[in-house]
């Protein structure tokens, strides 16, 4: 049978539907008794009841928090036991923290007795690291790569194809843009195959120039580093111009500098 708009059932229909809801009804009352479910025409026993009048039938008609106010519910005798259960802490008993006016309790222990105490507590502890544990496991390195020269050589390999570091600096980006707006083709960070192979900073194909921009904190201004003096050694040997340019001295750049830099007109 098909129901249309606007159909209405039949009194026996309803009361089937209302026999099988009955039937099929779950929110009895307590323990789902029949006896205690809530039955069509009663009415609750707290109907038309509002506000402090819900809880009349309790302590003499008051609610036990009449008139009370934030933390003022708690009584003297109260007070007292919270007290005692809280004096199993050592700073409620006048001892002052070891951290007290460091500006914070997360700063590092200051006298070296708390500091040795600590450090005798890691000992042992898979990650606690010390001078002669890294020098061990140095050492350990280093011999299993003289057995493994197979091992060495594919780490080198994978290392070329890894951009180190992730992120230009600001004074790789400055020199960057001078050559974009040179209209100079470059790339960065391409592998350099010399004997202390490594990453360049900007290589120009075109001029066979290799232009490193050195911090001057991370390159020891203005001695250089030594692998930084072999390197630039051995990519002249290759062929290769080199432009080592002083981070202090690319934040005073101009772009007509740096074309003078790189030999333009």
């Amino acid at each position: 049978m098909v129901y249309t708009k606007g159909h209405k059932h039949s009194k026996e229909t309803r009361r089937k539907i209302s026999e099988t809801h009955l039937r099929n009804k779950t929110n009895k009352g307590k323990h789902l008794s029949i006896r205690t479910e809530f039955k069509k025409g009663h009415k609750p026993w707290n109907t038309g009841i509002k506000g402090k009048e819900f809880l009349s039938h309790q302590k003499n008609g008051k609610m036990w928090h009449t008139g009370k106010k934030g933390y003022h519910i708690h009584t003297k005798k109260h007070k007292e036991e919270l007290r005692k259960r809280m004096s199993g802490n050592k700073f409620r008993e006048g001892l002052t923290p070891w951290n007290k006016n460091n500006g914070g309790y997360n700063l590092p222990p200051k006298t070296n007795k708390v500091k040795e105490r600590i450090r005798k507590k890691l000992i042992g502890h898979p990650c606690y690291k010390s001078k002669i544990r890294g020098k061990n496991i140095s050492i350990a390195l280093k011999k299993w790569y003289i057995k493994n020269p197979k091992a060495i050589e594919e780490f080198r390999k994978r290392r070329e194809n890894i951009k180190i570091p992730k992120i230009d600096s600001s004074i790789e980006i400055k020199i960057q843009n001078f050559l974009k707006q040179l209209g100079i083709e470059f790339f960065t960070h391409q592998h350099m195959k010399i004997e202390h192979g490594y990453q360049c900073d900007i290589l120009i194909p075109s001029m066979n120039l290799v232009i490193e921009c050195d911090g001057d904190y991370w390159h020891k201004y203005p001695i250089g580093l030594e692998r930084d003096h072999i390197r630039t050694k051995e990519l002249i040997e290759k062929g290769f111009k080199v432009l080592r340019l002083w981070e202090r001295d690319i934040k005073k750049m101009e772009l007509n500098d740096f074309k003078i830099k790189i030999g333009g007109n």
